[in-house]
C-alpha cells in the first residue's frame, strides 16, 4: 500500500515526506503466490488423495525451507516440532505459528447441509436459482455426497 501511495505521489507530482516502512512483499508472495505459496498448497492438497493436515503442513515447511518469511518449527514452549505439527511464518508484527490441525477441513467450501436445506426450501426463486447453479457447476462436493441421485448432474 505504502509502495503505490508513493508512487502515486510521484506521478502526479506531489510533495510528499518519505516514509520508511518493512516491505513485506515476500510474505505475501510467501502466503498467495504462485505456484506454490502456502493457500496454493492448501488447495492442491484438498484435492490429493488421502491428503492430510500432517502432509499439508510438512509440504508447507519442505517446499519454502529457504524461504526468509518462514521460521523453522518451534512450539512457543521452545521445544523443536517436526514439520508435520506446525509452520511459522514471519509476518511483519512477529512470528505467526500455525497448527497443522484443521486446515484440510477448514478450506473445504461445503455448506452445512442444513443452511442448504434451508436454502432450497426458500420462498424467493432467485435463493433457489443461485443454489443450483452453484451445485450444477460442482460448487460444494461434500454436502452433494449425500444426496440422492448424486446431485446436481440428475436434473439433467
Amino acid at each position: 500500500v505504502f509502495k503505490m501511495e508513493q508512487r502515486l505521489y510521484e506521478e502526479e507530482c506531489v510533495a510528499s515526506v518519505g516514509i520508511t516502512f518493512v516491505d513485506n512483499q515476500g510474505c505475501i508472495d510467501l502466503v498467495e503466490g504462485h505456484p506454490s505459496g502456502v493457500l496454493r498448497l492448501l488447495d492442491s492438497m484438498c484435492i490429493t488423495p488421502q491428503a492430510s493436515d500432517a502432509k499439508f503442513c510438512a509440504q508447507v515447511n519442505q517446499e519454502h525451507r529457504a524461504n526468509p518469511f518462514l521460521a523453522k518449527p518451534v512450539l512457543p514452549s521452545g521445544r523443536k516440532a517436526s514439520d508435520a505439527e506446525i509452520f511459522v511464518i514471519k509476518h511483519f508484527a512477529g512470528n505467526v505459528t500455525y497448527s497443522a490441525d484443521g486446515f484440510l477441513q477448514k478450506n473445504n467450501d461445503a455448506l452445512d447441509p442444513h443452511f442448504r436445506e434451508t436454502m432450497e426450501a426458500s420462498s424467493d426463486a432467485l435463493v433457489r436459482d443461485v443454489l443450483s447453479m452453484t451445485f450444477a457447476s460442482g460448487g460444494d462436493k461434500r454436502a452433494k455426497k449425500g444426496r440422492k441421485g448424486g446431485g446436481g448432474s440428475s436434473a439433467f
